[in-house]
């Protein structure tokens, strides 16, 4: 298969994931076994794997049937993960996994009775899919002890699992090198970190994981990569570019915040802020922040207070390497441009990380406010001033109207000095219609938005907003707003009436870590952490969320 059909969209991805830890004889449990598999199972459902999952499987036949009722609904050309955490064995060149009633298994002709051959389940899933991609992951890095008795004297130790067979159209990873075995769960650490990489090929992702636990364990551990994938071109599992949080409904964040940038006062030091605006973040916690009034794009990695100035050059100006009050940044998927709201300029610049060349002038004549990007790379772009959210494909200097379009008003066709903006995976646009205090969500081809947030007037109680500026949504629909006057973070849940403030201090201004000062900028992480620019207490803050 060519590359051009490597866009993963185009393809269904379905996993089957299998943990089994709780075994009848109690030196072959494994703790922390169901743990992964419900981990790997909502990392795998955020990049639309549709996930089936089994925990402690009791027999062969359980197992053999659960894999083949999986593979039953396999379409030809979908991507296919198989994960597996549990005890394994060999005998006779091929790799057994142990149902959890093991406890009669001393010889090999037990193992070959009572266990499951990997290489059966690998043919039975390939033969429904021949013509795309199957992952096969085997996390088996615990010895397995059969158990003394008249057919085996001494309990005997396996010694990890033989080689497989090169498949075409497969990639197999086993969490350890062939005949070794290994303590810990270092590997389902690195499967977590590495799977969802956006825009990351599938071959990348697994070298990633094998050099990942390589380098950790001091080079005593190496993951071994089987690969059959060379004939389908560059494939990615994660080609989205929108990050969308799972948040659960009842979700609680700290009330004190962490300041992460600036909090020192106003200034134009590296560790100072004045008056910041948009902010970005990516899988690694890096931040980027407009900070508007030094005309200036400050770059911040985790845990470290100082920043580094990316854009701009600390002064007003139009000339080569200048900004004039940038109002947003977003950061490309693959980290080496960035996209800027030049906003006195009145252009969107487009930036190249570390080049020495003059900033891409992407679109001019506009009163920029808010920005976005959509799966497919398009930019989209509020103008403030035309009251109006238009969409640039790649290449477009016109765009076309996503929202608003109907002149300065607050009828459902119109927006009212349009600021931020939030692109899902669906095309809709959330867009923070400031003066009209409300949030309205205009679906793909809509001709007029739903409000999703406040539109009952100006003002503080739960049903209200005072211009709202930063907006983001997670996956369950919720819409999260920068409720800027009232010094607020509101949560709207999907069809809600009224909101609920999760950050700040009820509507009141102030600079101690539980209070904001004229929230501007909203971003979450991939664990939902929520990061907001407290614009005039010159500074960036998280709010962690609250664990179970």
């Amino acid at each position: 298969m060519s590359s051009s059909a490597s866009n993963s969209s185009h393809h269904r991805k379905l996993a089957l994931i299998i943990s089994n830890g709780n075994y009848s004889r109690s030196n072959n449990k494994i703790s922390h076994s169901a743990n992964k598999v419900n981990n790997l199972a909502e990392k795998l459902q955020s990049i639309s794997f549709k996930v089936t999952k089994y925990t402690d499987i009791q027999t062969d036949p359980e197992m053999f049937g659960n894999v083949k009722k999986f593979a039953d609904e396999i379409t030809d050309g979908d991507i296919i993960l198989f994960y597996y955490s549990g005890q394994s064995d060999h005998v006779n060149n091929k790799n057994y996994l142990i149902p959890i009633k093991d406890d009669i298994i001393e010889s090999d002709r037990d193992v070959e009775d009572i266990a499951t051959s990997a290489d059966k389940i690998l043919e039975r899933l390939v033969e429904k899919n021949t013509s795309y991609i199957t992952l096969f992951i085997l996390d088996c890095c615990k010895s397995y002890m059969r158990k003394a008795g008249p057919k085996s004297k001494n309990a005997t130790e396996s010694k990890g699992l033989r080689e497989m067979k090169l498949t075409n159209g497969a990639l197999i990873q086993f969490a350890c090198a062939p005949n070794q075995t290994a303590p810990g769960e270092l590997y389902s650490k690195h499967l977590l970190k590495n799977i969802t990489k956006r825009k990351a090929t599938i071959e990348n992702i697994f070298h990633s994981i094998m050099n990942d636990v390589y380098e950790e364990s001091n080079q005593t551990q190496k993951p071994l990569t089987i690969n059959g994938l060379h004939k389908h071109g560059e494939t990615n599992l994660n080609k989205q570019i929108i990050m969308i949080p799972n948040i659960v409904s009842d979700a609680k964040w700290q009330s004190q915040a962490h300041t992460i940038a600036g909090g020192l006062g106003l200034g134009t030091d590296m560790n100072k802020l004045n008056c910041p605006q948009g902010i970005c973040i990516d899988e690694n916690q890096t931040i980027l922040v407009a900070d508007i009034s030094n005309h200036r794009i400050m770059e911040y990695t985790r845990d470290k207070k100082e920043g580094r100035r990316i854009a701009g050059k600390t002064t007003s100006g139009y000339n080569r390497g200048h900004l004039s009050g940038p109002l947003n940044v977003i950061n490309d998927a693959d980290s080496k441009r960035f996209i800027i709201c030049d906003s006195n300029n009145r252009q969107v610049l487009q930036w190249t990380r570390g080049s020495s060349k003059k900033p891409k002038i992407m679109i001019d004549n506009v009163a920029c406010s808010g920005l976005a990007m959509d799966d497919e790379g398009s930019i989209y772009i509020s103008d403030s001033q035309k009251h109006e959210v238009r969409r640039y494909c790649a290449g477009e200097r016109k765009g076309t109207i996503v929202a608003g379009g109907h002149g300065q008003g607050s009828r459902p066709c119109q927006l009212n000095h349009p600021t931020y903006i939030f692109v899902d995976r669906d095309q809709s646009v959330y867009v923070s219609d400031s003066w009209n205090n409300r949030v309205t969500k205009w679906t793909k081809g809509a001709k007029e938005g739903i409000v999703v947030a406040g539109g009952q007037g100006r003002g503080k109680n739960l049903t209200q907003l005072d211009c709202p500026t930063g907006v983001t949504i997670d996956a369950s629909g919720a819409v999260y707003v920068a409720d800027h006057w009232n010094n607020r973070i509101m949560r709207w849940g999907k069809n809600a009436k009224h909101g609920d403030i999760i950050a700040g201090h009820r509507y009141t201004s102030g600079t101690d870590s539980n209070q904001l000062t004229g929230p501007t900028g909203l971003v979450f992480d991939e664990a939902g952490n929520l990061y907001v620019s407290d614009s005039y207490n010159h500074r960036v803050q998280r709010y962690a969320i609250k664990e179970d």
